[in-house]
């Protein structure tokens, strides 16, 4: 029979909301969570554990309906358990040290949210494999203008049987020329580290016409650097991963991969 259970530990809430019915205050702790799932039709096994993690939420101003947040979460550590009963084949995922900040800063009414600035740091502290350490993540972004639209349209519509436009969500959604920053996606190991930089504005493209369509007129850019090392390192990594579940034969036919890869990466 299909099985599936989940149990925590040392659960604890605490929620409060401010006079006009907006979020005050949210925080949440939890020591222990774990979660087991197992079809009968199916040979796979998946465990899932969370160790120490927090959720912490709070009200920084609020003015004319506009709110502005401040939102922290970290967990110690989250374990993934995947295993073929048949083969006995496992996989085993460990991220230490998760943490995420969130700064809001969106105007909130009955039919739209409307988010003026908005920032997110993101880090994964190490990311293990089958207990090989591979390296830490690092993700940071932005983004300015940018409307739900959805509702808005929704309530415009004089028949609610009556389904938006794309064209009517694509001009609710890019009427106030959002742009979205990538300020920062890194992976670094023990070769070095790698960086992306993407950043994008897009607005309607009021030259089309009408039988074209709305399309977004976009203007962006991005920027990738990367060290040599990091890219040996990951090379190594993958290859040490692979030849857990490949025969010899494959083997030999990665080998011969890498040594390509590698034969690249001395000629950058």
């Amino acid at each position: 029979s299909d099985e599936l259970d989940w149990q925590s530990d040392a659960w604890a809430m605490t929620l409060r909301m401010d006079k006009d019915g907006y979020l005050d205050t949210f925080s949440s702790h939890i020591d222990a969570l774990a979660f087991r799932a197992q079809e009968a039709a199916s040979p796979l096994y998946l465990q899932i554990g969370l160790q120490e993690a927090a959720l912490n939420v709070d009200q920084q101003s609020k003015r004319d309906g506009r709110l502005r947040f401040h939102s922290r979460a970290e967990t110690q550590q989250i374990h993934v358990h995947l295993e073929d009963k048949r083969s006995h084949d496992t996989l085993e995922v460990r991220l230490d040290g998760l943490m995420s900040v969130h700064n809001n800063d969106a105007t909130i009414t009955a039919s739209d949210t409307f988010i003026h600035h908005a920032t997110s740091d993101f880090t994964i502290q190490q990311v293990a494999i089958n207990g090989r350490e591979l390296g830490r993540l690092q993700a940071d972004w932005d983004m300015e203008n940018v409307s739900g639209g959805v509702r808005s349209v929704l309530a415009n519509e004089q028949d609610e049987n009556i389904v938006p436009s794309m064209e009517s969500l694509l001009e609710a959604l890019l009427a106030p020329q959002p742009k979205i920053e990538l300020k920062k996606l890194a992976w670094q190991n023990e070769g070095g580290e790698a960086v992306l930089n993407v950043v994008a504005r897009l607005a309607p493209n009021e030259m089309l016409a009408p039988t074209q369509g709305l399309l977004p007129k976009a203007n962006a850019k991005a920027a990738l650097r990367f060290d040599r090392g990091m890219l040996q390192q990951l090379s190594e990594d993958v290859a040490s991963l692979s030849t857990q579940y490949i025969e010899g034969s494959e083997r030999a036919e990665m080998a011969e991969e890498i040594a390509q890869y590698e034969d690249w990466l001395d000629e950058l």
